[in-house]
């Protein structure tokens, strides 16, 4: 607990302030090294002159520095957890420091300040880059901070089968993990990025080079991030693991309809037999799937099963009102209330929080047979589901072949009810 409260004032309070105390700095240095940059050599004309604007800018700086700061603070720079930066926090940068300027501009034009033309666009510049360069080193230092903490032994080596789109957006959100794992390259069989490097990684051969990768490189696990590859690929590149002692998941196909802007390493599965199933990818309207499904009330059965947690995942990217978990099996109703209720990492702690209060608001987990009428009953009374998916059955055909008993009292009573009500 009083780690937790530790963080949380490192988060929201000492942080924050660190970061204003260090853009005052970079936007007085900023100034001050614009202003000499501009300085001749020699001459003590030109050193009057220089002497002159010196002076004028002491005078002016505490309106600067202030301008800037409250700039910065209004576009929200420091409040940003920079461990998971994007081009959108280096954007508000940007917005921050031209804001900044044009106002401190407008100020000095209003008040008769005297500093030559060039010393507004090279104080920009000059803080930008010295603003984007601190943030860069404080990302650095943090992600350094932790892979020292975890140590080599507790993370894993992996190796990314796929240097494409998808295997692009993993790489980010496995560097944003540097504690628990360490990318040692890319697998691609384009023969076009044999031999490149992709955000700061290499392409070290095609899939016949995978066992000698793993050996040579010590990899732990293998990520194959190729959902528009046919299964037919899928399964060769499957062979070629097999031959290792490695961990293997994969990123599912249907990615290609979700859109690859959010994916990560919670969304990577073992592969399963439908993997390597030819069959004809099936098009989704999503739009109108994801009209259907926000705001409003939907209940899963077998929500804790292979096929229900999936469906889970999916209707909470599209914002239901409520997201009924609903299964027999307590272990896995909890494994999936758990893992859904973990907000996404981005953002600032506010949005965070945010997110992680309006996803346990939503969420909620039923223990359920559904063979139990009267029970389901009452759940249907309670939270009255618009939109039901099904997906409570035994489908493991040769074991509930031996007791077919148990598997139509299941899936025949248990679907009946769930269709009457």
């Amino acid at each position: 607990m009083e780690e937790k409260k530790h963080l949380h004032n490192y988060r929201n309070y000492l942080m924050p302030a660190f970061l204003v105390l260090l853009d005052v700095v970079i936007v007085a240095c900023a100034a001050m090294l614009t202003l000499w940059l501009r300085l001749p050599d020699g001459g003590s004309a030109a050193d009057s002159h220089y002497t002159q604007y010196l002076a004028t800018l002491l005078n002016a700086l505490p309106a600067l520095v202030v301008l800037h700061t409250l700039c910065g603070l209004g576009f929200h720079i420091h409040n940003r957890m920079w461990r998971y930066a994007g081009y959108a926090d280096l954007f508000a940068i940007l917005l921050a420091n031209v804001c900044g300027m044009l106002t401190f501009y407008g100020y000095a034009k209003l008040m008769g300040v005297d500093l030559p033309r060039s010393f507004y666009p090279g104080t920009f510049l000059v803080a930008l880059f010295l603003t984007y360069a601190s943030r860069l080193l404080l990302r650095y230092f943090i992600n350094h901070n932790q892979y020292k903490n975890a140590g080599e032994k507790d993370r894993k080596n992996v190796l990314v089968v796929g240097a494409g789109n998808a295997g692009s957006i993993m790489l980010r959100d496995l560097r944003q993990q540097p504690e628990l794992y360490r990318v040692v390259g890319y697998i691609d069989d384009d023969p076009a990025k044999q031999g490149q490097i992709l955000n700061g990684i290499k392409v070290l051969g095609n899939r016949t080079a995978i066992p000698q990768v793993v050996e040579r490189q010590n990899v732990h696990e293998i990520m194959i991030t190729m959902p528009r590859v046919s299964p037919d690929e899928i399964r060769q590149i499957a062979d070629v693991c097999s031959k290792t002692r490695c961990e293997v998941r994969i990123l599912p196909s249907f990615y290609t309809q979700l859109g690859l802007g959010r994916i990560g390493v919670q969304d990577l599965r073992p592969i399963s037999i439908e993997d390597l199933l030819e069959r004809k990818p099936i098009t989704l309207n999503l739009e109108k799937i994801g009209e259907y499904l926000t705001g409003r009330v939907v209940l899963v059965t077998g929500a804790g099963g292979s096929i229900g947690s999936e469906l889970c995942r999916q209707v909470l990217r599209r914002k239901p009102a409520k997201l009924i978990l609903l299964g027999r099996g307590e272990n896995s109703i909890y494994e999936i209330h758990r893992e859904l209720c973990t907000p996404t990492p981005t953002g600032t702690p506010d949005e965070i929080a945010a997110d992680a209060a309006w996803r346990r608001s939503v969420l909620k987990p039923v223990i359920m047979n559904i063979t139990n009428h009267d029970g389901l009953q009452e759940i249907f009374e309670k939270y009255h589901p618009q939109v039901v998916f099904h997906a409570a059955a035994h489908k493991h055909v040769p074991l509930m072949e031996a007791q077919p008993e148990e598997a139509i009292f299941n899936n025949v009573r248990g679907s009946w009810n769930v269709m009457e009500l």
